[in-house]
């Protein structure tokens, strides 16, 4: 775990999301840090999939709707993260309100 978050502190994301994996696999326990940091560098590697399922894992264990709004107001990397399409379920949370629905017209 200590050297996915040195290189997820240096910016080797892909790297990060590797020994973050591998702490994630040999804990004996379940950990809402170890799945938000697993969160951050996937995402910031751009595999948003992942880092959905971790996000999801890591309020799962621990982590708060306030840690993510903090997350999203302090770090701009993750500032456009409400607009994709892996993080729809969190929307309502990521802005503040409700998304938009369109009318149909018959």
């Amino acid at each position: 775990m200590l050297l996915g978050e040195a290189d997820l502190k240096k910016g080797d994301y892909q790297s990060a999301k590797g020994y973050l994996i591998e702490a994630r696999k040999v804990s004996t326990e379940k950990s809402g840090n170890v799945d938000w940091l697993l969160f951050r560098a996937s995402f910031l590697a751009g595999d948003y999939r992942t880092a959905s399922e971790m996000l999801d894992s890591s309020f799962s264990n621990g982590k708060t709707v306030g840690d993510l709004k903090a997350l999203v107001a302090s770090d701009r990397r993750f500032a456009e993260m409400g607009k994709l399409n892996e993080f729809r379920k969190f929307y309502t949370i990521i802005n503040g309100r409700e998304p938009v629905k369109l009318s149909s017209r018959s």
